[in-house]
This record gives C-alpha cells, structure tokens and sequence, in this order.
C-alpha cells in the first residue's frame, strides 16, 4: 500500500511519500510561516482520505477571507507539499453531520499562537 498508518492507537493515514519526507512536526513547522503571513488560525489535516492524489485540509479561516488569497494559499501549499492540495473552510460546512464527520478524521497540524494567548 502507498498509505502509511503514522499512529496505530488512533490509525489515522497519510500518503507514503509525505510521512517519508516530513514527520507531523516538520509538517507544522513548514506550514507556520505561510499560515501566518495569511493569517489563518488553524489548519487540520484529514487522516480518514486513502486517496494519494491530493492531501484533504481544512481550515478555521481567521483574517483569510478573500478568494484570491485563499487561490495563492492553496498554490504555496501545494508547491510545499508537492501534491494537490483541497482545502475547506469550516465556517462554509453547514452540515453539521458533515462538520462532525470532518472533526472525527482531522488532528490539528497549525494553530496561530495568538489563540493559545487568549487573543
């Protein structure tokens, strides 16, 4: 399989080739500068998709509201991660069954240290 399980007490998945590039924490560190220069407060990262076209992200959008940044966003991302790159802005599910499934499959790879302040 291309797909690594990268915990067995939890069995959440990512693409082979990332988990082989990038532990989680390399992954957070390298989406800090460009999360914060958009301004976004959080970024989760799905861990339920088997799928190796694309990494699944979602988002708690913060100051990024317009959709040219969220375009220019989504290309750092993917020139990062070198792969597509789906990106979801929570605030937009309003399926609440939807929103819950996505919160079951995420773990959280960024979070602006503002919101940790109480800011």
């Amino acid at each position: 399989t291309n797909m690594i399980n990268v915990s067995k007490r939890i069995g959440y998945y990512l693409p082979r080739y990332l988990t082989e590039m990038m532990n989680m924490e390399d992954i957070s560190a390298s989406i800090r500068p460009i999360a914060e220069r958009y301004g976004v407060d959080r970024i989760y990262m799905s861990t339920g998709s088997r799928t190796e076209d694309r990494i699944e992200l979602s988002m708690d959008s913060g100051k990024l509201v317009s959709m040219r940044d969220i375009f220019e966003f989504t290309d750092e991302l993917e020139d990062l991660f070198g792969t597509k790159v789906r990106i979801i802005d929570r605030e937009s599910v309003r399926n609440k069954e939807l929103l819950q499934s996505m919160m079951d499959n995420e773990i959280l790879i960024y979070e602006w240290e503002g919101l940790r302040e109480g800011d």
